[in-house]
């Protein structure tokens, strides 16, 4: 029996002092990464800003839903195979360098921003995918810097790899 209370004593006091960590990290987080495709910048704009047609061929994401705009700009509901549903919201965009996307709301207990910028190089296309997040979750904080983000991150840009290396490449529609 004392073995038995002596673990359980133990394991409170890890728990205990790995919640006052995670509570000490800052709520403010901020990552990226980046891929280079080898189609040009309209074939992949047209792969990584389709978030309806993302449940087809990312690994990442199970559901996306179009949501009513907001002031202007689409909006979308995204289901993560692990549950987590974000509404994002398209701020602006430069048709096909930058995207701005803003997180509406999670059921992860984070908001904040999710932004595209590509560039056209010798007819690759360079691909930075950034998030700048506030988490209020200190559970969420600990998984974010030391378990998951950019593993998500860079499965989400190899699956999108994928799927831009099937498509041909887009004529340039702008000037």
């Amino acid at each position: 029996m004392r073995p038995l209370v002596v673990t359980l004593v133990g394991l409170s006091l890890v728990g205990c002092g790995l919640y006052g960590y995670a509570n000490s990290l800052s709520e403010a987080y901020e990552t990226n990464q980046t891929a280079i495709y080898d189609r040009n910048i309209d074939a992949t704009w047209e792969v990584l800003t389709n978030y309806e047609a993302a449940p087809k061929w990312s690994s990442q994401i199970v559901k996306a839903e179009k949501l009513n705009d907001i002031s202007g700009h689409k909006a979308w509901r995204l289901t993560s195979k692990d549950g987590v549903q974000l509404e994002i919201q398209s701020n602006s965009a430069q048709k096909p360098f930058r995207q701005m996307n803003r997180i509406l709301k999670s059921n992860a207990n984070y908001n904040g921003t999710w932004n595209l910028e590509l560039k056209e190089q010798e007819k690759r296309t360079h691909v930075t995918l950034s998030e700048r997040l506030v988490i209020t979750s200190p559970w969420q904080r600990l998984k974010a810097r030391y378990i998951k983000p950019k593993t998500i991150m860079q499965q989400y840009l190899l699956d999108a790899e994928k799927e831009t290396a099937k498509r041909p490449n887009i004529p340039a529609e702008y000037p």
